[in-house]
């Protein structure tokens, strides 16, 4: 088990318990923790907006003293009787890891919450974490917590400058789980067996390669069809075999393709169609 995995896995065990303390505990001083956030686009982005968004206070990036007074005072209220975090899937690195969690709860109105993550961590040389990057389905989020709130229509920005990582020479793995992002550019999902799409252009931020399982993060910006603009953050998990990819796992902002898409996320039908 690499330091990452290690501390990773302490600390789904202390978000599992609700122990803030010893979420504390194993961070390094100045640590953040980073969750996309739905439509604002801003304030999902840490280099646009490193303060976050005031859509959903526990998301954005916050540093981690600051994220867990928040949540000792938002927690109990929002989840009286706790929230479980079960550890699924782990691509392991020697400095950072991917853990995939699912999340079991009961809200304080009484809804079920069961949403899906793909943490990121990042641990330094001693093993103590320096930074926490959570993906999860941010559609779900909105209607279990949201309150009835109305959401903001997107707000978008000019992707964060900077060029892809250079691959140098990859691992097999990673060749093969690089090579979807020309076919996603181009909109030829029929490399896939799909359909014929609008272009997304994704370019690729950080991988960990873990014998056949490759972690990915990336970005993606699109024009639609009707001129709305797209723009995401993904983690996938791509399980590359002997004869190609055989499995992808997306975490992404799904509340941010329900917006483009007219879908009113607390009740699930489209804008503007009266319920059924």
């Amino acid at each position: 088990m690499t330091r990452a995995v290690r501390a990773g896995m302490d600390f789904i065990s202390a978000l599992d318990r609700g122990s803030l303390g010893g979420l504390a505990r194993l961070c390094a001083t100045g640590a953040t923790w980073w969750v996309d956030t739905g439509p604002d686009r801003r304030g999902g982005d840490p280099q646009l907006s490193p303060h976050g968004s005031g859509r959903f206070p526990l998301h954005g990036v916050m540093r981690m003293d600051d994220k867990l007074a928040l949540m000792r005072r938002l927690g109990p209220t929002a989840f009286p009787t706790g929230c479980r975090q079960i550890p699924r899937r782990v691509v392991a690195g020697d400095d950072t890891c991917v853990i995939e969690v699912e999340g079991h709860g009961v809200h304080a109105s009484g809804v079920e919450y069961a949403n899906r993550y793909g943490f990121v961590f990042d641990v330094d040389a001693t093993g103590a974490i320096v930074a926490v990057r959570e993906y999860l389905d941010t559609a779900h989020a909105q209607q279990v917590v949201g309150g009835g709130a109305p959401v903001p229509r997107s707000s978008l920005d000019h992707p964060t400058a900077g060029d892809a990582p250079d691959p140098g020479d990859p691992p097999p793995a990673v060749a093969a789980a690089l090579a979807m992002w020309p076919a996603l550019a181009r909109g030829d999902l029929d490399t896939f067996g799909g359909h014929r799409s609008p272009a997304v252009t994704v370019t690729p931020r950080r991988w960990i390669a873990d014998d056949t399982l490759v972690a990915v993060e990336a970005v993606g910006d699109a024009v639609l069809a009707d001129g709305v603009r797209y723009q995401n953050r993904y983690l996938w998990i791509v399980d590359v075999r002997a004869d190609g990819i055989g499995e992808v796992r997306e975490y992404c902002d799904t509340l941010h393709i329900a917006d483009l898409m007219g879908f009113d996320a607390e009740v699930g039908r489209r804008t503007g169609e009266e319920p059924g």
